[in-house]
């Protein structure tokens, strides 16, 4: 009997919530938490990786069939925030056609960038619907020992 129950499927919250989340964060602590992605109404959020190396953080976002030339990459109050929209190609008429998957329209991600990053020195690059950006770290400054005089 168990078999014939259908599961639900995982319900994400509206983006008026989300919103409405990050806006109170932003008045209590000033700050919207890297976990709160804002989202334009009619959009999609791409998946991303975010990976500590050596040089500093590199996140990967997946966006196929996206042109790299439509997508903008800032830093805004210490996000890193990664917008733009993918474009639908051709209108599909075929009599065939019963379902459509792809994402199109406008997307937003906002990602929390780790203290001690360069953001003067961040870089991106595209390549086969991937966009790599690097966030490298700032050289620490060594602590310095300072001598203490005696007077006479």
């Amino acid at each position: 009997m168990r078999g014939l129950i259908a599961k639900r499927p995982e319900v994400f919250p509206p983006g008026w919530l989300r919103r409405d989340m990050a806006d109170l964060f932003g008045r209590l602590f000033g700050e919207i938490p890297p976990e709160v992605d804002v989202l334009p109404e009619e959009g999609w959020v791409p998946t991303v990786d975010v990976e500590e190396t050596e040089k500093g953080t590199l996140v990967k976002v997946d966006l196929p069939g996206v042109n790299p030339e439509e997508v903008e990459v800032s830093v805004d109050d210490g996000m890193l925030v990664i917008r733009g929209e993918r474009k639908e190609e051709k209108e599909v008429k075929e009599k065939g056609l019963h379902r459509r998957e792809r994402h199109v329209g406008r997307f937003y991600r906002a990602l929390a960038l780790p203290r001690g990053s360069d953001l003067e020195k961040i870089s991106a690059t595209s390549k086969r619907g991937v966009l790599s950006i690097l966030v490298p770290r700032r050289p620490e400054v060594e602590p310095r020992r300072i001598a203490v005089k005696t007077e006479a």
